[in-house]
């Protein structure tokens, strides 16, 4: 090892030795030494190379499983999901303050208004360009770019309306999910109202005999797990196989 630099630090810089023959051992002690994987990803400042990133998903995997087992929240769990993203971090507390703030802004008087809101003076919308996006499932980066997959928005819509106490459930129809309340209905994706006639239209036209039974809305677990399907899919189709298999895990939890 050279002066000066420590074990870590070296690790770090031979990660990217282009032998593969040297980066599968050290992908491998680094899986094996849970001080020196510890140290490493302490010394990357969150910014960790994917062989360590690799490492550590395959590591915590387990306590990432339990946790997720014992979360039935929509906020808990969708936060916890962000783990997949980044590893070792509390999304919670981050995410939970800017859903409260948009909470503090939004208008109070009912469902129909806070999801016009969120579209069209925030800016809340599906992300088409980048549909299959993993980013586009995970809460931070949701908030963040204030764009997702149909679930996404409509998450972040339910989350909103839950801190103002307004009645607003999710439609989780096969291939999309709708907002609700009693006397409307909205496409957080689209930022667009949505009639009966549509939602009917809607559920035949991918499978279903009706829109009656989903009428009532998913409960927060359903959701999550939809969420977790969704990941696994897009991990799957990018070849990032160690998430995709985690995610695969949590789908059926």
């Amino acid at each position: 090892m050279l002066a000066g630099v420590s074990e870590s630090q070296a690790v770090l810089t031979l990660l990217d030795d282009p032998d593969p023959t040297v980066r599968d051992a050290l992908a491998q002690r680094l899986v094996e030494d849970a001080d020196l994987r510890d140290r490493c990803w302490a010394a990357c400042a969150g910014d960790p190379p994917p062989i360590l990133l690799e490492a550590v998903l395959r590591t915590d995997a387990l306590g990432l499983i339990e946790a997720w087992g014992a979360c039935d929240g929509l906020e808990a769990g969708w936060s916890l999901l962000a783990r997949l993203h980044l590893p070792r971090q509390d999304h919670a507390p981050a995410c939970q303050a800017q859903l409260d703030a948009l909470a503090a802004r939004a208008p109070h008087g009912n469902a129909g208004q806070v999801a016009r809101w969120l579209a069209h003076d925030v800016g809340f919308a599906g992300d088409r360009e980048a549909y299959d996006d993993p980013r586009n499932s995970h809460l931070p980066e949701v908030l963040a770019r204030r764009a997702g997959l149909p679930i996404a928005v409509t998450g972040v819509w339910l989350l909103v309306c839950r801190r103002l106490g307004l009645a607003a459930r999710a439609v989780a129809m096969p291939a999309h999910v709708f907002a609700a309340w009693d006397g409307g209905a909205w496409d957080c994706f689209t930022g667009q109202a949505v009639s009966d006639r549509q939602l009917e239209m809607w559920a035949r036209t991918h499978g279903a005999t009706s829109a009656k039974p989903f009428l009532a809305g998913a409960d927060d677990r359903e959701l999550l797990l939809r969420m977790a399907r969704n990941l696994a899919a897009a991990y799957a189709r990018r070849d990032d196989l160690v998430r995709g298999a985690i995610a695969a895990v949590l789908a059926r939890a």
